[in-house]
């Protein structure tokens, strides 16, 4: 996938991009035949093809090549309702929400209000993890980069529910957790790390994590119908029902909530807002200078303390880095929804799906 991606650069990337978030919902056997049967003359054409081998009802993208946007939508937001999916049909993003919390992360560093070496203790006295019987502490910059050693199971440590209270309850479930491995010497991908910073981020604050989150980056990008989904949904009208695959056929799932995952998980956006986004990355638009500054920031990988995924790959900043070839990446999946954001920084290139 990468190599026909640097290959052909992002004029067929919805299309990979499309392969990559669905073929974790196809039968293993049926992978064989996905690209066996069915039309593949053009974008389009692949695409609705792929929707359909996948039981996919419906699919958002935006790409920009060289400051020219473009929008593309396929099938339902409502398969029952027989409602399509359009420009500002809602979706939930999954982990590439991760990203927005990272940036938030920056954006107090530079008001000097924390610093990336700064223990987790510092700001949460409660959370004391262990390594091997014995406490040890964990750094921001290591929760950032998932090299935390926090398990990835944990993630089944947060508890189901929608109340106000979950994110601190998210982290009394894990304050004196057992480490996989030292803090710092190995990456190990585990969505409380981003739990437990925007933990951190309403300790400096004294506000909530999405009510930072909205106020210093969806407002200034003019990300006016994104929101976190907190059980209160702000335009219903426009949000898509879930969809969930069983047996080679999609099925309306209402998925558990879980919001003491929220800064990992549950924002809710779409191409529209994601065009502001989108553009902020490539340097595009009327963004605030430190906002700016940010997310250029959020761009650069320091080997010392990235997680190291593999060769010429590291995790930096909510994003997955190819720092050689200056792209960006993330993908995001709750049990309905997906997403995938790919950002060619050197070529000025983006798809968002």
């Amino acid at each position: 996938m990468k190599n026909l991606f640097r290959r052909k650069g992002l004029a067929l990337a919805s299309v990979i991009l499309l392969i990559i978030i669905i073929t974790a919902a196809v039968d293993r056997g049926a992978f064989g035949t996905l690209f066996t049967e069915g039309k593949y003359d053009t974008e389009e054409h692949m695409v609705e093809t792929l929707m359909a081998k996948t039981a996919t009802p419906g699919v958002a993208i935006v790409s920009s090549k060289q400051g020219n946007t473009d929008y593309k939508v396929y099938g339902y937001a409502d398969v029952d309702l027989d409602k399509k999916v359009t420009e500002e049909s809602l979706f939930e993003l999954g982990s590439t929400t991760k990203a927005f919390t990272a940036l938030a992360i920056i954006l107090l560093k530079d008001e000097g209000k924390l610093a990336y070496s700064d223990s987790v203790s510092e700001y949460l006295p409660r959370f004391v993890p262990a390594f091997q019987g014995e406490n040890v502490n964990i750094t921001i910059d290591q929760l950032l980069a998932h090299t935390s050693g926090i398990p990835s199971w944990s993630i089944k440590l947060i508890p189901e529910g929608t109340t106000e209270n979950l994110l601190d309850e998210t982290i009394n479930k894990i304050s004196d957790i057992s480490l996989d491995t030292y803090p710092g010497t190995e990456y190990q991908y585990a969505t409380v790390n981003y739990d437990i910073l925007a933990m951190i981020i309403e300790e400096v604050t004294g506000t909530s994590y999405q009510n930072y989150v909205t106020q210093n980056i969806l407002v200034p990008l003019k990300m006016t119908d994104s929101y976190f989904s907190t059980g209160q949904e702000q335009k219903p009208d426009q949000l898509t029902r879930g969809y969930r695959v069983f047996f080679g056929k999609s099925f309306q799932y209402d998925a558990p909530r879980y919001y003491g995952n929220i800064a990992a998980g549950y924002l809710v956006t779409n191409i529209k807002d994601l065009e502001h986004w989108m553009n902020a990355q490539l340097g595009m638009g009327d963004i605030p200078d430190g906002l700016r500054r940010a997310i250029q920031q959020s761009h650069e990988v320091d080997l010392q303390t990235a997680g190291y995924e593999e060769e010429n790959q590291y995790y930096s900043y909510g994003w997955s880095n190819d720092p050689e070839e200056r792209v960006i990446s993330h993908s995001g999946s709750n049990p309905n929804y997906s997403s995938h954001f790919i950002i060619d920084i050197e070529k000025f290139e983006a798809v968002l799906v």
